[in-house]
């Protein structure tokens, strides 16, 4: 006898409809007749659908009531978008109940379903995370590799032009902050105390024996190491294999070597063999070309938003090894962990061979992690507002654990939320709002940060409340705080309004200052940008940006410090902090307001 099932199907135009299927169908069968119902709808709306696309939970959401039926189903689609969908080979009879009821008992979805979820629960940052995805999508396509890897590293010019033209940043910014395997790969690596096993030895000196051979050419090298690289990584790679450059092309290059996902479609590891240093250009150059040319294959184009295509990129040139890691995030970040010289061997041999262990066995888990990592993104929904690829995944640097976030926008330098992919080049911290607990929070990675200083002002007042700060691996500091989203920098005043707020401002400033200086802390930074007007009607004046405050007399201005902004006469690069810096630019605020009111 056929069982019958209430499904819903949560789209722009809800609609809710029934389905008879014999209970012991397989679950295909259902989807089948699910499919052949919606298209009896409206063609515009869900003619478009695939059969394929569909995915089926089993629920039970009463209908009533009947007013925020569609706000509930939509609510459990959203907590629960990740959850398995039934597996088309189980039965009906397996899964559902054959009991008549009222309650919804089918889900159906697709990824362009949970997309509207976000639409409708946050349509102002749905239209940020929408136009970060195009423009991702557009700089793949403009900012692609045109030429072959050889090619792109053959010459100082085609160098610069995949470089800078490709948009390739190499130890800018920390790769270990937007992925956790590759994080705990570097943090294996700088543990001088990674324990390995006599094999593992084993295969480093084994390795170190080859490595420092002389050989006639390349493949003289690659035929030497490759059964002691593949071991010692702990799975047989792809030696000499061709990859596909376009979906839509017959087109192909052939890396050296590389490691993939149990499924072959996620590049794990690339590995350059060079026979001798400086001939025919850098290794790792030719794993980061491989790289580029894998992200810009069109059959990734539904993955980039969830994935930033981490990778590690392993390089050998003669008895030269280089270990490197790279994301890619609108563009090739790549971060260098290791470059080891074996031919110098000789007293430390002992030590060198420990080494070599060590960034094997470490290679050998970061892979095993990655394969988990891409494993769930085939697993993910894959919606077009899904911003992942630029959202951080840090772990941390000490035995404090880190607050668990949920994240939302990156923010640009002056804090508000950004609509394109960020430009890396030109960026020294990286900000991101999200949710801790529920609450709004802004989250902050930068090199230094003063946690004492940003907590006095708190306390009192005059800073967001600060909520950790801490040291993650990449030598960067998580930083999360209250988010002001209503306030305004007084950099953002002028006229009028700005007369109007200064006298406020140059109170409280004058107040946090002191707070500060009875603590022997200088501030630093009291430029405008970072003065924050919070509040309508009762306005309250808040200081942001911590990262310079220091002692003073003891610590030291950024190296890097922008001589052409407006400073005390002794402010330098690395110069002294000193108390009279932040009292000079609190009358400067002091002198701008009376030539206003002049």
């Amino acid at each position: 006898m056929p069982v019958t099932l209430l499904c819903a199907y949560p789209a722009e135009i809800p609609i809710f409809f029934d389905v008879e299927v014999e209970p012991s169908k397989h679950i295909s069968t259902l989807r089948k007749a699910i499919y052949e119902e919606l298209q009896l709808y409206d063609s515009e709306s869900y003619g478009g659908l695939k059969l394929k696309d569909l995915k089926l939970l089993n629920v039970a959401i009463p209908m009533r009531p009947k007013d925020t039926r569609v706000n509930r189903i939509r609510d459990y689609l959203h907590m629960h978008s990740s959850d398995t969908p039934l597996d088309a080979v189980d039965t009906i009879e397996e899964v559902f109940s054959t009991e008549p009821s009222s309650d919804v008992r089918v889900l159906v979805f697709t990824s362009e379903i949970i997309e509207l979820l976000d639409v409708l629960a946050e349509p102002e940052t749905a239209s940020h995370k929408r136009k970060i995805r195009k423009n991702l999508n557009e700089t793949v396509e403009r900012k692609g590799l045109s030429r072959s890897p050889s090619d792109a590293i053959s010459s100082t010019s085609k160098v610069q032009e995949l470089i800078t033209g490709c948009q390739v940043h190499i130890n800018h910014v920390p790769v270990s902050l937007f992925n956790s395997a590759l994080a705990k790969l570097q943090q294996c690596l700088d543990d001088p105390n990674f324990l390995v096993t006599d094999a593992e030895v084993k295969w480093a000196a084994d390795y170190i024996r080859l490595a420092t051979d002389f050989y006639p050419d390349e493949s003289a090298r690659k035929d030497a190491i490759k059964s002691t690289i593949n071991s010692a990584l702990g799975s047989e790679g792809q030696w000499a294999t061709m990859l596909e450059q376009k979906a839509d092309l017959p087109s192909y290059f052939t890396p050296n070597a590389f490691w993939d996902s149990e499924d072959g479609k996620f590049i794990l590891m690339f590995l350059k063999v060079k026979n001798v240093p400086g001939i025919a250009g850098d290794p790792k150059l030719h794993c980061i070309a491989d790289l580029l040319k894998v992200v810009s294959n069109s059959k990734y184009d539904t993955y980039r938003g969830v994935c930033n295509f981490p990778v590690v990129l392993l390089g050998i040139a003669g008895s030269r090894l280089q270990v490197s890691i790279a994301v890619y995030v609108g563009a090739v970040l790549v971060s260098d962990l290791v470059e080891i010289d074996l031919s110098r061997f000789g007293f430390h041999a002992s030590d060198v061979t420990i080494r070599v262990a060590q960034i094997f066995k470490a290679l050998s888990n970061c892979r095993k992690d990655l394969q988990k990592y891409y494993a769930d993104i085939e697993r993910r929904a894959k919606p077009a507002t899904d911003i992942t690829f630029l959202y951080p995944q840090p772990i941390s640097a000490t035995e404090t654990p880190l607050p668990k976030i949920i994240y939302d926008q990156i923010l640009d330098h002056d804090g508000k939320p950004l609509d394109k992919v960020p430009d890396f080049e030109n960026r020294t911290t990286a900000m991101y709002t999200g949710t801790l607990d529920g609450k709004q929070v802004v989250v902050k990675f930068t090199r230094r940060y003063n946690a004492k200083a940003h907590q006095i002002l708190a306390d009192a007042g005059f800073a967001p409340q600060l909520h950790f700060c801490g040291l993650i691996v990449g030598n960067l500091y998580m930083v999360v705080m209250d988010y002001m989203p209503e306030a305004k920098c007084l950099a953002d005043y002028e006229g009028n309004d700005l007369i109007g707020i200064l006298p406020l401002a140059i109170e409280k400033v004058g107040v946090a200052v002191a707070l500060l200086h009875a603590q022997n802390i200088v501030f630093a930074d009291l430029r405008c940008g970072n003065i924050m007007v919070c509040g309508e009607h009762d306005k309250s004046v808040k200081l942001v940006d911590f990262d310079w405050a220091g002692t003073h007399g003891i610590d030291h201005y950024s190296a890097t410090l922008n001589t052409q902004a407006k400073w005390h006469r002794d402010v330098v690069p690395h110069g002294l902090l000193h108390k009279e810096h932040d009292l000079w630019q609190l009358k400067e605020l002091q002198d701008a307001l009376k030539d206003m009111e002049d």
